[in-house]
């Protein structure tokens, strides 16, 4: 029997014919990646500093930017169906990346007309520049991303974490006055000191008006300048976010107090232990802590347990006091042993506490010991009704003591109380 008749196969019949809008939603389907563009703290990590960050979202959006490149690649009608879906979320790593961004988003201009319906820019929903290195020439860097920032009229999320130790410390006003997208724009960040001259910020602010998340210190910057700006749609606040709050002048964070924000419903705040009276942990609970309903609490400095044990008490006695709308409080700490430290009072609102323990390696000694303590946080705020885990990584940690972890999530459920993984659902 000769070998060839193996070598041609019959061709199945052609697949029914279907619709590039039943393309699009497959491709959608394939590449979606949940938390990119909503307000949503514990998967944008805003207001995190570096150290406290949560990378696995990330990694999770590198993944679906590899599916999304390979589909494009397939063919140039596949490019037509997927190029939004490529151009959805942009990461600038680094400098020598800037220039030929810029270049194709103007080919990509040029060509509009055809089969091309719009350039690429216009599909792109978040900005991350994060340069951790320049070229020989970093102003021309900077200068190619103010270019890029007028190709982009439906940008949502914009962030910057600018390390490349040949930048300047201060972002060209360039930059920021060329962001092309008032009306769509929503959340602007700063993970560095790389920040913006206070004139050059004002000026933003007071140009896009439906931002939903800001610095506290980074609207204290601006607070120089006299209160014609308006925040009305500011729904996400971050307190201590980005450098100590000391270093803001104090006639500046008196002004920020004089803003209404009638629309901010979660805040981040940054646990720290320090003497300092100027601190303004009651003024921040005051004056908008009864219109909070979702709350991050963060240790963002490895302190001692006693010292961490005396912020908490101070800051859960305030929250306790001033927030009484409160559903969510997210804790993020250090190491588990922190959470043994200090049981709070919720208010009476509260229904779900999320945990993300930055080291996630843990004992069997310590997941027995986690629950007897999510059983006392129980008993002291009888209306918690889920404990939801941020991070797969402290989910995994637990996992690898089954038995402990099985016994645990019997008690808890005895408890009413229902424990859930980082998708929300429920552990096992």
């Amino acid at each position: 029997m000769s070998a060839k008749q193996f070598y041609h196969k019959d061709v199945p019949p052609n697949l029914p014919y279907l619709p590039p809008e039943i393309w699009t939603t497959i491709i959608q389907h394939a590449t979606y990646v949940s938390g990119g563009y909503d307000p949503d703290v514990t998967t944008l990590a805003l207001g995190l500093s570096a150290g406290t960050m949560n990378k696995e979202p990330l990694d999770i959006w590198k993944k679906s930017m590899v599916t999304r490149r390979s589909l494009v690649l397939v063919s140039k009608a596949w490019y037509i169906l997927a190029s939004p879906f490529l151009y959805e979320y942009i990461l600038l790593g680094r400098g020598k990346a800037v220039l030929p961004l810029l270049l194709g988003m103007q080919r990509s201009k040029e060509a509009v007309g055809g089969d091309t319906v719009c350039p690429i820019g216009w599909w792109t929903k978040r900005l991350d520049v994060n340069l951790r290195d320049s070229t020989d020439k970093p102003r021309a860097d900077i200068d190619a991303l103010g270019n890029i920032m007028t190709h982009l009229p439906n940008l949502r999320v914009l962030t910057f974490s600018i390390t490349g130790h040949r930048y300047q410390r201060t972002l060209s006003p360039k930059v920021l006055w060329s962001v092309s997208c008032r009306d769509t724009l929503k959340f602007v960040h700063f993970y560095t000191t790389c920040l913006p001259s206070a004139e050059a910020w004002t000026v933003f602010l007071q140009n896009h008006p439906n931002l939903e998340s800001l610095n506290l210190n980074e609207i204290s910057k601006a607070g120089r300048h006299p209160l014609t700006m308006q925040f009305d749609s500011l729904k996400v606040v971050h307190i201590h976010a980005l450098y100590p709050i000391e270093f803001v002048p104090k006639e500046y964070l008196r002004n920020v107090w004089d803003y209404d924000l009638p629309s901010v419903r979660t805040a981040t705040y940054e646990l720290e232990f320090s003497n300092n009276d100027d601190l303004p942990i009651e003024r921040i609970f005051t004056k908008h802590g009864p219109k909070l309903t979702t709350l991050q609490l963060t240790q963002i400095y490895q302190i001692t347990d006693m010292e961490l044990e005396a912020a908490m008490q101070v800051t859960f006695s305030s929250i306790f006091a001033h927030c009484d709308a409160l559903e969510q409080i997210n804790l993020i700490v250090h190491s588990w042993s922190m959470l043994t430290l200090d049981v709070p009072r919720f208010p009476p609102k509260v229904a779900t506490l999320v945990i993300r323990v930055i080291k996630g390696q843990i004992s069997k000694k310590a997941t027995v010991h986690l629950f007897d303590i999510f059983i006392y946080i129980k008993r002291r705020n009888p209306g918690l009704k889920t404990i939801r885990f941020a991070s797969g990584i402290n989910v995994r940690g637990l996992q690898t003591h089954s038995v402990a972890l099985e016994e645990g999530l019997w008690i808890m459920r005895d408890a009413g109380v229902v424990i859930e993984d980082h998708y929300g659902c429920a552990l096992n």
